[in-house]
């Protein structure tokens, strides 16, 4: 869980340092700095984000948005055909297995043409 703390100071204090104006705004009476502590989890995933392995994942990614798409523009999975979990899944998977049968047919007539 990410934890935040708050420090408030007295602008007072600031009056004499050289970039008075620019941390603060002049005419405040205090003035807050924020330090968010972020979790072990959290920062594992910022570790795994500046990764060469994530740049390489996130280089696939549209493959896969690209699919999903096209199922749901052009095969109707925008919107659920019957009610429940399994009604979706049903769909979903004849949704899906229409649209490797017309991959692999397209695929079989290039090669037959």
């Amino acid at each position: 869980k990410n934890e935040k703390l708050i420090f408030f100071f007295d602008v007072e204090k600031c009056k004499c340092c050289p970039l008075e104006g620019i941390c603060h705004k002049i005419g405040t009476k205090s003035k807050t700095y924020t330090l968010t502590i972020k979790s072990n989890l959290h920062q594992e995933q910022l570790d795994f984000e500046n990764s060469d392995a994530f740049r390489e994942k996130s280089r696939m990614r549209y493959r896969i948005e690209q699919k999903n798409s096209e199922l749901k523009n052009r095969y109707g999975l925008k919107k659920s055909m019957s009610n429940g979990l399994f009604g979706m899944t049903i769909q979903s998977a004849s949704t899906v297995f229409i649209a490797n049968m017309r991959k692999i047919i397209r695929e079989i007539e290039k090669k037959g043409a």
